[in-house]
């Protein structure tokens, strides 16, 4: 793992403190967006059951919500791409369920680096599906669809103090010259500028 820091650098570790803001932040943010989403499928299997058979209407949802991902995935994958990265995926089996992830691996990232690739594609989705409901309108098929994926995106996006927003949030908080670094199997590895001191500001982080 030393062989390939910079030099003038040394690994650390963050210590994270979590605080008020960021927790209830991204509850409530979870909780609007989720409950979005339960109005947005209802709206949606109510607009297509007349034309489609009932058998249809779930896999037809969860085709949605699947497409949503990959494309989530996706944009995460191609923002790390285009800033020269390697990218690698895997499936996260921590915690009570499974889910996707792409990381840009196998290079030291920097601050602002590491916020673009994580809230790209809360950004970058949420826009384009705004902007379908916006020309096709909320209520009709396509504003419906869009409306399901743009809930959907938002969820994932805000769930928990390890979503994309709780990440890029606490990256934010990080000293600017410090660098990050995925390895395999989700190790983050965290470097910053050496320093004769034991400690320093960006060791303990309150956010």
């Amino acid at each position: 793992m030393s062989d390939d820091i910079p030099p003038g650098y040394e690994v650390y570790e963050p210590t994270w403190e979590e605080t008020f803001l960021l927790d209830v932040g991204v509850v409530l943010l979870w909780a609007l967006a989720t409950v979005s989403l339960l109005a947005a499928v209802f709206a949606l299997v109510m607009r297509l059951a007349p034309a489609m058979s009932n058998l249809w209407l779930g896999p037809s949802v969860l085709g949605i919500i699947g497409v949503t991902a990959i494309l989530h995935e996706g944009v995460h994958a191609g923002v790390g791409w285009l800033l020269g990265y390697h990218v690698s995926a895997g499936i996260d089996t921590r915690g009570w369920g499974i889910a996707p992830y792409v990381v840009a691996a196998g290079a030291y990232r920097t601050r602002r680096e590491e916020i673009a690739v994580t809230l790209a594609p809360l950004v970058v989705l949420d826009l384009c599906m705004l902007g379908v409901i916006a020309i096709a309108g909320l209520f009709s098929l396509p504003g419906l669809v869009a409306a399901v994926a743009l809930c959907f995106n938002t969820a994932g996006s805000t769930r928990g103090g390890d979503s994309d927003l709780g990440n890029a949030y606490r990256v934010s908080r990080l000293s600017p010259q410090a660098k990050i670094k995925d390895e395999p199997h989700q190790q983050r590895i965290y470097i910053r500028p050496k320093t004769p001191h034991k400690s320093r500001p960006s060791d303990h982080i309150t956010q």
